[in-house]
Formats: C-alpha cells, sequence, structure tokens
C-alpha cells in the first residue's frame, strides 16, 4: 500500500503464532475481536499444538468471519509467522502472541497514530524519549541507529507497521530472537516511524520468550540472532557497527546476569564463557560518542557482569 491511508479503508491483519495456549487463548482473541478498530483480518497459526488450541481455534473462526486458521506440523515460531505473513492481506501488519492480550482501543490508537504522522510504522513504548506525547523520526540513518541501539524496543507487539514492508522477507529459524532480526530488517525499510507511550498491551514473560531465564537453547538463539544481526549491519550500514557492539553487549550481560543461580555443568560453563567472550570482544569497538548516559551506565555494568560471572 502506498501514500496516505484513508481511516475507515485500511484493513489490519493481526497475525497471533499458536502452541500449547489452551489456558490463556480465549483471552487473547477475545481481546482482539473486542477491538473499537473492527476492520481486521485475524490469521490463528496453529504450530501443531498438541492441547485443546486446534479446536479452539477453529471455533474462534465460526463465531467471527474476520478469523483466518492455519492449521500445520510444529515447526517453531519463526515458521508460524512465516506461514501467517503469507496469508496476510491487509495494509497494515500487527502481532499479538497467544499468552497475551490487548486492550480494547490498543490498535484503534496505534492506527490513528500512524495515520496522523503518516508513517510506515507505529510503535508504542512506554517511555517516549521526548517533550511531547510521541516523537516522529523520518531520518532513515537515524531510525537505525534507534533499533540497533535498542531505543524502539525489538518485539513484534510494539508495532502497527505497513504491509508493505515485510515484502519478500522471512522470520529466520530461530527459537528466539526472530523478531528483532526482522525488525532491523523492516526498520531499514521505513522511511518514517512514530513513536508514543500507547499501553494496553499486556505481555506474558516465560522462559522461553525472556533473555533473562537460563534455558541453554534459548541463549544460544539469541546468540545467533545477534550475530545475525551484526553481520546485516557490517554489510548495510557500517558506520552503525559500533551501536551494534553495544546491543551485543549489553544482551550479552543481561543472559549472564541470568545464568548467575543456574546449576553449573559443562554447558552452562560454556555459555559462560561464550557469553564473557562476546562482551570483551564488542567492548573496545563500542561506538561511546552514539551513546547516552543511561546507555554508558549499562555498557559499565557489563564489565563488572564479566568480573563477577
Amino acid at each position: 500500500m502506498t501514500g496516505e491511508m484513508q481511516l475507515p479503508d485500511a484493513l489490519i491483519s493481526v497475525i497471533v503464532p499458536v502452541y500449547k495456549a489452551e489456558q490463556t487463548l480465549d483471552r487473547c482473541v477475545g481481546s482482539i475481536v473486542s477491538q473499537t478498530y473492527r476492520n481486521l483480518e485475524i490469521i490463528l497459526v496453529d504450530d501443531g499444538s498438541p492441547d485443546d488450541c486446534p479446536v479452539m481455534c477453529d471455533t474462534w473462526s465460526v463465531k467471527d468471519a474476520r478469523i483466518k486458521v492455519v492449521h500445520q506440523k510444529n515447526g517453531g515460531v519463526a515458521k508460524a509467522r512465516n506461514v501467517g505473513l503469507a496469508c496476510a492481506t491487509g495494509d497494515l501488519l500487527a502481532w499479538v502472541d497467544s499468552d497475551d492480550w490487548i486492550d480494547q482501543h490498543y490498535l484503534d490508537e496505534l492506527y490513528q497514530l500512524l495515520v496522523e504522522s503518516n508513517a510506515d510504522m507505529a510503535v508504542s513504548k512506554k517511555r517516549v524519549e521526548s517533550n511531547s506525547a510521541c516523537a516522529l523520526v523520518s531520518d532513515a540513518e537515524e531510525i537505525m541507529q534507534m533499533h540497533v541501539l535498542g531505543r524502539f524496543g525489538f518485539e513484534l507487539w510494539r508495532t502497527l507497521t505497513k504491509t508493505e514492508k515485510y515484502s519478500n522477507l522471512q522470520f529466520q529459524e530461530l527459537k528466539v530472537g526472530e523478531d528483532a532480526d526482522m525488525l532491523m530488517r523492516v526498520r531499514s525499510r521505513c522511511s518514517r516511524i512514530t513513536v508514543s507511550h500507547i499501553q494496553g498491551y499486556h505481555y506474558s514473560i516465560s522462559e522461553q520468550s525472556s533473555v533473562h531465564g537460563v534455558g541453554i537453547d534459548s541463549k544460544l538463539d539469541w546468540m545467533r540472532s545477534q550475530r545475525m544481526q551484526e553481520q546485516y549491519i557490517a554489510a548495510h550500514h557500517p558506520n552503525l557497527l559500533g551501536c551494534a557492539k553495544y546491543n551485543r553487549v549489553y544482551a550479552f550481560s543481561l543472559m549472564l546476569r541470568g545464568l548467575r543461580g543456574a546449576d553449573k555443568n559443562k554447558a552452562i560453563t560454556e555459555l559462560k564463557r561464550k557469553l564473557r567472550r562476546g562482551i570483551v570482544t564488542a567492548l573496545p569497538a563500542l561506538s561511546w560518542s552514539s551513546l547516552n548516559a543511561s546507555e554508558k551506565n549499562e555498557a559499565i555494568a557489563a564489565l563488572k557482569v564479566i568480573v563477577l560471572g
């Protein structure tokens, strides 16, 4: 879709990957169908869930004609997201995880923000570094710098984006971190991003999704995602590589903190070694002049994490 959108016309595709969510799925889907913004295409991708989710998805599709259901063999969240992308026909794209839910006006407020700013992406953020209620970033290089430094956040659920910005893109098949990698590529295509302190998305933190947890496989995938993002920045925005190194320092130090209470074994010891090595090799290449005071403090704190383990 190109040009400005008319308020009554834009179709929003909401993609919901579903797996082992029978306790939360009704709350999730119920919150989407109850949105005050009515022109929705709701895509439930059942990723081979072994519980009652497949039946629950089908039941919802009978209740509301806006709901499409796709059943597939279990392939992971990235594959489920890719299937949802392939099915989406809307002008705009939003994401909701099946264990989360959204307030009634959430999509409406994001949409109003996007249209009023004539932006490619609207981002909800708890705190906006601006004197006004929202901030508009319209410089492509600044957009990428803010993304790499984490000032927009790395979560898909924060965003409402023109679907065309996802054209020909695929999520990398990672257990975690696939959204951060995709958002980097999508944001590199955006010329205008608007950020506001719109609230209304209720996020459930799980061991699988949290960088703070102790799951080794999840942390290894976070590291792979980080490496892919740095490679992309090096190839397409080499002047921002120093900012990408900060991103690594911040993420790896969080993971090390999450491992402090973990049982000591060979795998944990090796993971800690890799994380420390990643921080040590990134610190000398940091673009300190690009960091704000809080980010500089985080980089310094990472040094303490290395010492304390």
